[in-house]
């Protein structure tokens, strides 16, 4: 009995040989982490189990250790996490570095140089690459429509726009890497052709950007940060499948040539059309086949960074008409082409201590071609209809320079940044009033960053612009920026805004079987004041950290432009300025966060009032909003559930006919509900995702009045409850 036990003994130690202490300790203070969570893998040839999670007890002392060589992943709230190779024969000490909970991004828009988001003067919103893979967004308008203080407008031939702080779409500027995008249909950037799949993050900034920016900017900007490509050679491939029939697929690869960092990336995008009534042609939401493709090259040397960015993109949208009686043995089908293509050269250099010069030049390319078919169902053959309206070519281009200098505190205090922009566009086409037709835009702004104390700072900026077919003013915007206390900041902004009506708006006549709307040369550029208050106050601990954000903002917009009705009968809109329109609102978010669970709350009240030329309305006419989002990251398994939830209730919109008369209907109240399960495989080289979108299953909102191009009825907000599923595949390093 002696013997058997003395080998049980030695049989334990040999399989458990002699461990010495690992511990685990804050950086700073020296002081023992207890219960850091331990992610552990055994990497010799001794290992009772290849991986298992451990704790760190009271001394912070890793516990239990089995086998010699281990891969360490330790995890603690309030620290970076480390990842460490140790041998347990050895007394090792593993230091753990303090940071905050909440990650302060590096933002750029609109900034003198890129620096925190919590010291811009500013509030920009930042949407990581981390949240858009969390909420499986395929496109910008997937992404915006969970969006908190954001709507979206839907056109399933013009497509999707989005609506700031109840200002439309074609006041908000969506900038690329810093450069606008052209090809507004109906005064919109269609978002849903914004793919996402090479984007590092998208900076959002609420109220006029227009003494930075210029035209387009009167409610804000949408500033999409592409991915640069690093020194390594990577590859990246991405697939994606949704239950109503979307199918997507892109890859990326990234490797160096010498000096210069090369990133190539194209994909697909599939969607087979949906509609609540299945007639077996027609769709409500039009068949869709984007293609995509881009390049990106970049380089440094001494002080200079020079980078080069070129993308195409073209969509095909198919619109099947309903079948023509008596013998439906017939169809008229549409077929619309979009083409765009963008080249960018970025240079950004220091020539001097705190001096620089930041240069960007593009140009980029938007044509549109429509065709309309008469399709014999019989035979299936197709037979094209010549004529102005029915099938024809769009085309336009842009030509942008931007460039800066900015000092940073040449003298104590004082810091500025002063450039010139240019902007040059021309619109040809068979639907284009005059058949070409362009307009320009120079401008030269001046900024001025003061500190006169630790807590106070003051950025006045001044846009002087010339444009070649409208006067334009001085736009000058003053924005101030206080913290009372640390971590409580206070910012206020009044800005002027100018926004010339596009040459769409004016000369671009559109038609088919569902829309005309029609270009008015006669329309007077918009004008605005805004007013907004933003206040950030953070807590944090070792274990948690909280953000309020309460923001008011008010808006005022002369000589606002808007389609009406142009005749009483039909489906047929002018553009036209309407006389005044105002906007006035309170947000309130509220975040919570520990390091592997996000939660945010916030409520958005938003007030509309049109004050029009012969009449007006005299009330506001008010939208409440509720908005939540939530993570979490169950590191036992290393699972992470991400769930949006948004809340718009019913509520009253108006619409202006051409007499200036006031169509007031009424929009149910909806809710979207998304969930996402992400779990990364095999050291993270795959990513699998997998959920729900639109949980409660909604297709249309009820519209009580009649009228508006969207049908009238019913708004269009998503094609029902689907089911969808991606495989992301990550070689970082080859």
């Amino acid at each position: 009995m002696k013997k058997i036990l003395i080998l049980l003994i030695l049989s334990i130690f040999a399989v458990f040989p002699a461990l010495s202490d690992v511990i685990v300790k804050d950086a700073e203070t020296g002081n023992p982490l207890p219960s850091a969570s331990v992610k552990v893998k055994c990497l010799g040839k001794d290992c009772p189990e290849k991986e298992y999670y451990a704790r760190t007890d009271k001394d912070g002392k890793i516990f239990p250790l089995k086998g010699n060589l281990l891969e360490l992943k330790i995890s603690y709230i309030g620290y970076e996490p480390v990842v460490d190779t140790v041998n347990t024969r050895d007394v090792r000490e593993i230091l753990l570095k303090p940071v905050s909970i909440i990650t302060d991004e590096v933002v750029t828009t609109g900034q003198f140089i890129p620096q925190s988001a919590q010291k811009s003067v500013f509030t920009v919103n930042v949407i990581s690459n981390e949240v858009i893979k969390d909420q499986s967004a395929t496109d910008l308008r997937e992404l915006m429509l969970k969006q908190m203080n954001i709507n979206i407008n839907q056109d399933n031939i013009l497509g999707s726009s989005m609506m700031i702080n109840g200002i439309t779409g074609q006041n908000v500027k969506i900038l690329v890497d810093g450069v606008p995008m052209i090809g507004r249909l109906n005064g919109n950037i269609d978002i849903s052709q914004v793919n996402l799949n090479d984007v590092d993050r998208i900076e959002i900034v609420e109220g006029p950007m227009s003494s930075v920016y210029g035209t387009d900017a009167l409610a804000g900007v949408v500033n999409i940060i592409s991915k640069t490509p690093d020194k390594k050679t990577s590859l990246n491939i991405n697939s994606y499948y949704e239950s109503v029939g979307k199918a997507n697929f892109d890859g990326k690869v990234s490797f160096p040539v010498g000096d210069v960092n090369v990133s190539l990336n194209g994909g697909r995008n599939f969607f087979g059309g949906y509609s609540i009534v299945d007639t077996s042609r027609w769709r409500q939401w039009k068949p869709k086949i984007q293609y995509f493709a881009g390049l990106q090259a970049s380089t440094s040397f001494d002080d200079i960074n020079i980078r080069y960015s070129g993308s195409w993109f073209n969509e095909f949208i198919l619109n099947r008409g309903q079948r023509l009686g008596p013998y439906y043995e017939n169809a008229w089908d549409d077929k619309y082409y979009t083409n765009r293509i963008n080249n960018s050269l970025f240079l950004n250099t220091r020539v001097g201590d705190h001096k620089y010069i930041s240069l960007t030049t593009n140009y980029s390319f938007y044509q549109r071609e429509k065709e309309t078919y008469f399709k014999d169902l019989v035979n299936l053959t197709e037979t094209l209809k010549d004529d102005s309206t029915s099938s024809n070519i769009d085309k336009f281009d842009l030509f942008m320079i931007r460039a800066t200098y900015s000092s940073d505190r040449p003298v104590e205090y004082l810091s500025w940044q002063t450039g010139v922009d240019v902007n040059v566009e021309t619109a040809r086409g068979k639907r284009i009033n005059g058949d070409t037709r362009d307009i320009g835009d120079y401008a030269m702004f001046l900024g001025l960053q003061y500190e006169p104390f630790g807590n106070l700072l003051i950025q006045p900026t001044l846009r002087a612009i010339h444009n070649t077919r409208y006067d334009a003013p001085i736009v000058p915007t003053l924005n101030i920026k206080f913290t009372p206390a640390d971590k409580f900041n206070i910012r206020g902004t009044y800005a002027r805004g100018f926004r010339a009506p596009s040459l769409k708006e004016k000369f671009y006549d559109f038609v088919d079987d569902n829309h005309e709307i029609i270009g008015n040369p006669d329309l007077r550029a918009e004008r605005s004041h805004s007013v907004h208050v933003d206040f950030d106050y953070r807590i944090e601990s070792d274990d948690y950290a909280i953000k309020f954000e309460p923001k008011l903002f008010y808006n005022f917009i002369e000589d606002h432009i808007t389609l009406v009705r142009k005749d009483t009968i039909g489906l047929s809109y002018l553009n036209r300025n309407i006389g005044e329109f105002s906007s006035l609102g309170a947000n309130l978010a509220a975040t919570y966060f520990t390091r592997d669970l996000m939660f945010k709350l916030g409520f958005v009240y938003t007030g509309t009032n049109y004050n029009l030329d012969e009449a007006s309305s005299g009330e506001f006419n008010y939208s409440p909003e509720l908005h939540s989002n939530f993570s979490y990251l169950y590191d036992p398994w290393d699972i992470k559930l991400s769930a949006v939830y948004k809340f718009v209730s019913s509520h009253r919109e108006l619409r202006i006919s051409v007499t200036s008369d006031i169509i007031e209907y009424d929009l149910d109240d909806y809710h979207i509900l998304d969930f996402t399960l992400s779990k990364p495989l095999f050291d993270n080289i795959f990513v699998l995702n997998a959920g729900v979108k639109n949980l409660f299953d909604v297709k249309n909102v009820g519209d009580s009045g009649s009228g508006g191009h969207a049908g009238g009825g019913e708004l269009p907000i998503s094609y029902g409850r689907t089911m969808f599923v991606s495989l992301a595949i990550n070689f970082d390093e080859l």
